[in-house]
């Protein structure tokens, strides 16, 4: 056997039932300069990944208990392993093994007996596509992410109290989600950001009243309710936001058929946006009352609310000067200049934009020097 190499090309995962074809794999896959580790049958293989997931997948397909084809289905189906590739490897030679592997998602099949170099220049083309999509992803997700700050900033300074709600809304559904075991909730953690971005649409007038909870007329109200369309409207062309302007757009009854997880999420989402507006104007244990009898929300949501803290993180009340507010800080009262003009509104969360916003001001009104009231979140031990 040649020397093994000390360049680390990428993890993975062979998956046989046969020992000696575990241990033939494994040695070759170390030999040339990749990180090789060997699960005996389908079930354990599925644990191994989701513990740790690898960079590919070499996949046997007879074997007890869970075949390779029944592991890689579960592997597509999970939207936080879907992307891995996998490689059957396998005796079967017939066509239709073959078309049925490519079927259930398999990117390669390799015939056994297999030849070590054949083996070696289809995992080294893999892996190769693997961390070019990898790239590619980080690439989208950072474009996507300035997009996503962008109008966010946009909504905290235009309209905070619709910010700070829309940040309300985040936590009560990622704690809904957590508390009932929903493990994708990338979708779900944006849609709740963004949720009240529809809000932009909306005159001034309009948008005191109902964040204020005030009596609207009936086309006010018509108005408000449509928010989350307009939201959905302004997310729904943005590249790898659909499902998140779907879960925006929850009132709207428009599904997003691709993501497994989609109707969980929207009762989610349409709970905690219920549960947010309502906790403004009442105290909590009213809103669980209040909630307990809608036909819409699941017991199983409200189970998981009444293990909420409303509070949120704990906080201590503070009086700072401009130069020490902190992200995360809650402003408890207006902060205005001089001349009455209200930069942030009273329960608004401070970020580095709205941070930067007040100390510009600051440079020219020592009004704005401070002290300022806020609640400052506490760490834990």
């Amino acid at each position: 056997m040649t020397e093994v190499s000390t360049d680390f090309k990428g993890d993975i995962l062979a998956i046989d039932d046969t020992p000696a074809n575990l241990q033939l794999l494994v040695g070759m896959l170390k030999e040339w300069g990749y990180k090789g580790r060997a699960a005996p049958n389908g079930r354990l293989g599925l644990q191994a990944v989701k513990k740790n997931a690898p960079d590919l997948i070499l996949l046997d397909i007879n074997m007890p208990e869970i075949d390779g084809y029944q592991v890689c289905e579960q592997l597509k189906a999970d939207p936080v392993l879907r992307d891995i590739p996998v490689i059957f490897i396998s005796a079967l030679s017939e066509t239709m093994d073959k078309v049925k592997a490519f079927g259930v998602g398999g990117v390669d099949y390799i015939t056994k007996p297999f030849q070590f170099e054949e083996v070696k220049v289809r995992i080294e083309t893999h892996i190769k596509l693997r961390k070019l999509q990898i790239a590619e992803q980080e690439l989208r997700e950072k474009t996507l992410n300035g997009a996503v700050k962008v109008m966010l900033d946009m909504l905290s300074l235009t309209i905070p109290a619709a910010s700070a709600r829309a940040k309300h809304i985040q936590r009560l559904a990622l704690h809904i989600a957590a508390q009932t075991g929903l493990r994708n909730t990338w979708e779900l953690k944006l849609a709740g950001r963004l949720s009240q971005i529809g809000a932009l649409a909306l005159s001034e007038n309009t948008l005191k009243k109902a964040l204020a909870g005030a009596a609207l007329s009936d086309k006010e109200k018509q108005m408000w309710a449509g928010v989350p369309k307009i939201g959905q409207r302004l997310l729904a062309n943005i590249p790898r936001l659909e499902a998140v302007a779907s879960l925006v757009g929850l009132h709207a009854g428009q599904g997003n058929p691709t993501s497994p997880d989609f109707e969980q999420q929207r009762s989610i989402l349409y709970a905690a946006t219920v549960a947010a507006e309502l906790g403004e104007h009442m105290s909590w244990p009213e809103v669980l009352k209040q909630l307990q009898g809608r036909d819409n929300i699941d017991e199983s949501i409200i189970k998981a609310l009444h293990t909420y803290d409303s509070q949120g993180a704990l906080f201590e009340s503070r009086s700072v000067n401009v130069s020490e507010l902190m992200p995360a800080m809650i402003v408890e009262q207006d902060i205005t200049t001089a001349s009455g003009q209200i930069l942030l509104s009273g329960g608004q969360e401070l970020n580095p934009l709205l941070i930067e916003r007040l100390q510009n001001f600051a440079r020219n009104d020592d009004s704005m020097q401070g002290p300022f009231k806020v609640r400052a979140p506490v760490k834990q031990a």
